[in-house]
């Protein structure tokens, strides 16, 4: 042999003349959760090419997380008098990022989101003058899930 051409979705990447024929492929800078293509062309001495065969490669560089994410309401505050619209506000944070914070209303999912700020504009007219415990979900791009403390407000419009 006198080169190994080594292609990564069908674009030459890297051309090795010595042995061991390789490449490092560092795969931080593709794109994530996609299949790639990598496959190689090798020559001879006398010219003579062959191809050798592609394989699909999924690249994943998310680490294995088993972390949860932390997730806390920030807005209303516990014991709070609420009236009309109310900010019901989730902080939510992880090191691999957050795939939906999702709101609750005494034990009634209400509405979800995937994009922070972590807010849900809560209409308190359209209940009853009355306790009501507040409570947020998140879910790190792993599946981690965690739950936020919940709170209690008084409504009083």
């Amino acid at each position: 042999m006198s080169q190994v051409e080594f292609y990564i979705d069908n674009v030459p990447v890297y051309t090795d003349t010595e042995e061991p024929y390789e490449y490092d492929w560092d795969t931080s800078a593709e794109a994530e959760d996609l299949n790639h293509i990598v496959g190689a062309k090798i020559a001879d001495l006398s010219g003579n090419i062959f191809e050798v065969p592609s394989v699909s490669v999924y690249v994943n560089n998310i680490p294995n997380d088993t972390s949860p994410p932390i997730v806390v309401i920030s807005s209303p505050s516990n014991g709070q008098t609420v009236a009309g619209t109310v900010n019901f506000t989730v902080l939510a944070n992880d090191d691999s990022g957050i795939s939906l914070v999702e709101f609750f209303i005494d034990g009634e999912s209400i509405a979800t989101t995937e994009d922070a700020p972590y807010t849900y504009l809560w209409d308190t007219t359209l209940g009853h003058n009355e306790p009501h415990a507040l409570s947020a979900r998140a879910v790190d791009v792993a599946g981690n899930i965690s739950f936020a403390q919940p709170i209690l407000v008084q409504v009083n419009n």
